[in-house]
């Protein structure tokens, strides 16, 4: 049976018998010039096709391998602090089951192994997560984790957003209140100015009754306190 071989150009991919990988069906299928087409291996060997249009080696697969991290949850915190594992893998087997079955072989444990990025996000199986070109980066960092371990993450992260929620909630109706209380701000300033005209005084000495009046009006709704405690005047000019 004649074996298949992947062809990437940028972001495309084929997949072709390896019979039929000459110059003039790759130049064909990239809309390439044939005389510039060379093959880059899947480890970065340069493959040139011979003077018959065939490229030789292009069937020789070398596996893959990468690291794959083992992580904890501490507190409700991801951590990679549980070694480093180096999966080896072919091309079929290069997408997210696979690996996680490789992972969960080599710690022998029966539990399930989710695998996630770097900030506890699940990977999701799909094209994105298929084939050497992903799996074989060394620099996206992947980490796995026990199905118990990756529910505590995850419940932590519920907890700890509805938290915000509840903090966002309860900051909002305290600016409403505080908007609520702008109109007997201004009206009790309309009372001191109205006081002081009607006895004709230039300095007004409040009493203790409007003091307090003043002084809950004032006071912050957050935290609920005055600051320093100061005696209060009013200062008219006569006319």
């Amino acid at each position: 049976m004649d074996s298949r071989i992947a062809l990437w150009r940028g972001p495309r991919q084929l997949q072709v018998r390896e019979s039929d990988v000459t110059l003039d069906n790759v130049a064909r299928i990239f809309k390439l010039t044939p005389h510039s087409i060379y093959i880059v291996d899947e480890v970065g060997g340069v493959l040139v096709p011979t003077t018959s249009g065939y490229f030789g080696g292009v069937g020789d697969v070398t596996p893959g391998g990468r690291n794959i991290l083992i992580g904890t949850v501490d507190g409700g915190a991801l951590r990679a602090d549980g070694g480093t594992l180096y999966i080896l893998f072919n091309e079929q087997e290069a997408h997210l089951a696979s690996i996680a079955d490789k992972v969960q072989h080599n710690l022998g444990t029966e539990e399930q192994v989710v695998l996630c990025d770097g900030t506890g996000n699940r990977l999701l199986d799909g094209p994105g997560t298929t084939g050497l070109m992903f799996w074989k980066q060394n620099a996206r960092r992947i980490i796995a984790l026990l199905d118990s371990s990756y529910s505590e993450l995850i419940a932590h992260k519920k907890k700890r957003k509805g938290r915000i929620d509840d903090e966002h909630v309860g900051n909002i109706e305290k600016l409403l209140r505080a908007a609520e209380a702008l109109p007997a701000v201004t009206q009790t300033l309309k009372e001191l100015g109205d006081y002081a005209q009607a006895n004709h005084v230039n300095t007004v000495a409040l009493t203790d009754p409007q003091v307090t009046s003043v002084r809950a009006t004032f006071q912050c709704l957050i935290c609920r306190g005055m600051g320093e405690v100061v005696d209060v005047f009013w200062d008219t000019i006569s006319t």
